[in-house]
């Protein structure tokens, strides 16, 4: 099913000509279905865990002035803003999804690719990973109900 909803991502990346496909994309796609039955791979805990990876990764770029530095992903460039910014983006991810309940490991990833410039600090941007979240989202969904359990294998 993972390599399916990339499939799925990608055609509506070419389709859309947006980058709907991101690195972080794939452990989330993977999470939802592989590990269904894990509280991390729901459809709140995915939603909310993007879109807290999306606002602490703008409020810490915004706060080391960051968001205008080179992209250290294109240039190789070293940033000690973006780093900073990669530092504090975390940790707000990390405080922030406990908070809410919504731990989403595969947000972090997220968190990089804003802080680290492969996304800029914009809506669009925003609304590109967003999108692509929820197509995942949608897309597993009802898929994932279909899927065969794994059998639980119980220790000697």
């Amino acid at each position: 099913m993972v390599a399916l909803l990339t499939l799925i991502a990608g055609l509506a990346a070419l389709a859309g000509d947006r980058p709907l496909l991101f690195p972080s994309l794939g452990p989330t796609a993977f999470l939802r279905a592989e590990a269904s039955q894990n509280p991390q791979s729901s459809v709140y805990n995915t939603v909310a865990g993007h879109l807290i990876g999306i606002f602490s990764a703008f409020v810490a770029l915004s706060i080391f002035a960051a968001d205008d530095a080179p992209a250290v992903l294109q240039t190789g460039d070293t940033d000690a803003g973006r780093i900073w910014a990669s530092v504090l983006a975390l940790a707000l991810l990390s405080l922030l999804q406990r908070a809410l309940r919504a731990a989403h490991p595969p947000a972090a990833a997220t968190v990089l690719l804003i802080t680290l410039g492969g996304f800029g600090v914009n809506w669009e941007d925003a609304g590109t990973i967003m999108g692509g979240v929820l197509l995942i989202t949608l897309v597993s969904e009802p898929l994932r109900r279909f899927r065969p359990r794994s059998p639980t294998v119980e220790a000697p």
